[in-house]
């Protein structure tokens, strides 16, 4: 492999040269930022003992151990000085001030698991303000129906996150040489328990965003390498936008050839649907060198078949899972991705997990797509193994990363599968009688299967003068209205919902979290019954 990458970066060179003699200077610096990123060919971890955590071939702080030693092994078993003495400092400083809100917290969310067990189809209005307490959201002036958004995070998270700002700045230096790192590892350990993957499959980022640029940026590099101008990427057309302008501006920079794949609408066979065009496109297309696909779109708000479609194409193909509504809305089974072709998943923690704003994991099923990546921002840590790469890129607010325990401790407590089925039944029933309301109960986008905690409902037509006529916003679909009009019409009556424009026809976008209820959606209802064309 080192001969190989050495063998690379003289190709490099010799096409810097020849780039520089024709005056194509836009080509020399894309070779400069791969010489860069093969500087290190592969990552070595130091040979590691019986209770060995000396940091001398790793990355650490001043004061604490080497990371990629840390994360291969439980807390429990790491050296006293580690394991103690630094928690001490968080705990006495935390629980000193907030234990009797902290017992609090635990006894509500102990009590949500006893509702949530009990809900019913006919019951799904649990306790309001036990749940709604639970969250920083200002739910007196708003229907807040848009959690797909940005999510809404727990305020046993920012209260958390908010202490380890205290503990940062009670002594600086105290936390970032001493604590930090290794309470970021403690962190993965915990994540890993409890979604059942390995700490040293993944990372936290700042967000989805930031690892899928990681990753693009990362793999189309190397693919300039190794194919030139030959390579392919391949998306859907209903992936997010800012993905697609990812792929766009990367293989405009190395000037490789990218594809979007045409999803129709509507679905009426679902999944298979989805799975039937790849098919097609991969019979009359050559495999693509990557293809990135959506877990749940974020327009769409579509369940995608992601292992099926994974297993569409050849080992070769790398194939990249953009999840960023994907943690906590639906089951993650880290180990079937492991075993089928899926190589990166990417998801966020402070969307429907509900954790401060804001955290990203990056997650690579093999030590061949964990060497194949690199961070966007090089730090200290870079080229000491996949944790070293992520765990640190400069003197920045990690308090929402810290936090993730008491988020985890929360779930844990109100039983994740269990608040799960609670939204996707509350998501599915708020659907239905949106579409019988509005007549539109004949013409969903898709079969209600293929939606999770998120539905697109389509509204009727709009009657545009009796809703005021239009001001601003650029025509849409739906004769002289726009969505951005619709949506903004909305807001002023207080509810906080998406409008999308789906192939010139208005959807609502409607999300459901653990503090919504089907009255929450009572106003939107009949506020676009009023405007309707009935």
């Amino acid at each position: 492999f080192v001969v190989r990458c050495s063998l690379l970066r003289r190709k490099v060179l010799m096409g810097m040269m020849r780039t520089m003699r024709s005056g194509c200077y836009t080509q020399v610096r894309q070779c400069v930022r791969l010489l860069r990123v093969m500087k290190h060919p592969r990552r070595e971890l130091a040979t590691k003992g019986k209770d060995n955590f000396i940091a001398d071939s790793g990355f650490g702080s001043f004061q604490s151990d080497n990371v990629e030693h840390l994360v291969q092994v439980h807390p429990s078993k790491w050296p006293k000085h580690i394991h103690s003495s630094q928690r001490d400092i968080y705990d006495n400083f935390f629980l000193g001030k907030h234990e009797s809100s902290q017992h609090h917290e635990e006894a509500k969310a102990r009590e949500l698991h006893t509702l949530f067990q009990n809900t019913n189809d006919d019951a799904l209005d649990v306790e309001k303000d036990l749940a709604r307490s639970m969250f920083e959201l200002d739910l007196e002036q708003f229907d807040f129906l848009n959690h797909g958004a940005f999510g809404a995070s727990l305020t046993v998270g920012t209260s958390a996150a908010t202490m380890w700002r205290h503990v940062q700045e009670s002594q600086p230096l105290r936390f970032y040489d001493r604590i930090l790192l290794p309470e970021i590892v403690r962190t993965m350990h915990q994540f890993g328990e409890v979604f059942q993957v390995s700490p040293t499959e993944f990372s936290f980022v700042q967000n989805a965003t930031t690892a899928l640029n990681a990753v693009i940026q990362s793999l189309v590099s190397k693919l300039y390498l190794e194919k030139g101008n030959n390579a392919r990427i391949l998306t859907l057309d209903i992936a997010y936008g800012s993905v697609k302008t990812m792929v766009r501006e990367m293989c405009s920079r190395f000037g490789l050839k990218s594809n979007e794949l045409h999803i129709p609408f509507p679905l009426v066979q679902g999944d298979d649907n989805i799975v039937g065009l790849m098919k097609e496109y991969l019979k009359e297309h050559n495999a693509p060198d990557v293809v990135i696909l959506d877990h749940i779109t974020s327009n769409t708000a579509l369940c995608l078949p992601i292992f099926e479609l994974a297993a569409l194409f050849p080992p070769e193909t790398v194939v990249v899972v953009d999840g960023a509504h994907g943690l906590f809305q639906v089951d993650l089974d880290f180990a079937r991705m492991k075993k089928s072709n899926i190589n990166f998943y990417i998801t966020n923690c402070h969307k429907w997990l509900c954790s401060p704003k804001s955290v990203g994991v990056v997650w690579a099923g093999s030590d061949i797509d964990r060497n194949a990546v690199h961070p966007v921002i090089i730090s200290h840590g870079y080229g000491h193994g996949f944790t070293s790469d992520f765990i640190w890129d400069g003197c920045r607010d990690y308090a929402a990363v810290l936090a993730l325990p008491a988020v985890l401790n929360f779930w844990e407590k109100v039983h994740i599968p269990t608040a799960r089925t609670h939204i996707h039944m509350l998501a599915r029933m708020a659907s239905e009688q949106l579409h019988v309301a509005w007549g539109t109960d004949e013409k969903k986008l898709c079969p209600p299967s293929m939606h999770a905690a998120m539905h697109l409902v389509r509204l009727p037509k709009l009657n545009r003068v009796l809703m005021g006529g239009v001001v601003g916003g650029k025509a849409g679909g739906e004769g002289a209205l726009s969505a951005s009009f619709v949506q903004a019409m909305l807001y002023n009556e207080g509810v906080e919902v998406p409008i999308k424009d789906i192939q010139g026809i208005f959807y609502a976008r409607i999300s459901a979290h653990i503090y919504n209820q089907l009255q929450d959606y009572h106003k939107l209802e009949a506020t676009v019954s009023k405007w309707a064309k009935f």
